[in-house]
C-alpha cells in the first residue's frame, strides 16, 4: 500500500512546492506543501476541469494525475503539464501517485 506522508507527499515536496505550489498565492490556489497538501487535494473540486483533483479510488478521474501525465485537455481540463518549466515527472513517481488514488487516497 502506498503511503501518503512516505511516498506521495516527498514527490509533491521535491518536485511542485519549489517557487510554484507552495505559499499564501499559489497556481490555482494549490498548496502541495506538507502538512496542508493532502486537505487541498482529496475529494476538492478542479478549478480547471470538472473532476476533483484526486478523486478517492480512480487515478483515471483524477484531474492531479491527468495534469502529470499531459492528458489535461481530454478531461477537459485547460493549461500545460505539471510540473510547469520542469521534465515530466518519471513513470515511476507517476505510477506511485496513480496507485496511491486507485487505493482509495488516504491520508495515511
Amino acid at each position: 500500500m502506498i503511503s501518503f506522508a512516505d511516498d506521495v507527499q516527498p514527490i509533491f515536496t521535491q518536485n511542485c512546492t519549489a517557487g510554484c505550489h507552495s505559499g499564501a498565492n499559489p497556481p490555482q490556489g494549490l498548496n502541495l506543501s506538507e502538512g496542508v497538501a493532502y486537505g487541498m487535494i482529496v475529494d476538492v473540486p478542479s478549478n480547471e476541469s470538472p473532476l476533483d483533483r484526486i478523486e478517492p479510488g480512480s487515478s483515471a478521474d483524477s484531474y492531479l494525475v491527468h495534469k502529470i501525465d499531459g492528458t489535461q485537455a481530454s478531461v477537459g481540463g485547460s493549461g500545460v503539464q505539471m510540473p510547469f518549466g520542469q521534465p515530466q515527472l518519471s513513470e515511476m513517481l507517476r505510477d506511485i501517485i496513480r496507485v496511491w488514488a486507485d487505493e482509495g487516497a488516504l491520508d495515511n
